[in-house]
């Protein structure tokens, strides 16, 4: 039964998988759409900016953009 070498979590894991493929891939896609912002983008020239959400007039709901990402 199986493959050799195979443990039931890793059967398991490749079944699931098989099952529903591009499934997790779609998950994540949604999930990064639904954290996705428009704004307006400064940046500064040591390589930060902040993102200012469209509609917002408040400095507080600025975004920091980290100069490494």
């Amino acid at each position: 039964m199986g493959s050799p070498g195979a443990t039931f979590k890793n059967t398991a894991r490749a079944t699931r998988a098989d099952e529903l493929p591009g499934e997790r891939q779609a998950q994540e896609l949604r999930a990064a759409r639904d954290r996705l912002v428009a704004g307006k983008l400064d940046l500064h020239r040591d390589g930060y900016g902040f993102v200012r959400p469209n509609g917002s007039s408040n400095r507080d709901d600025d975004l920091f953009i980290h100069p490494m990402n």
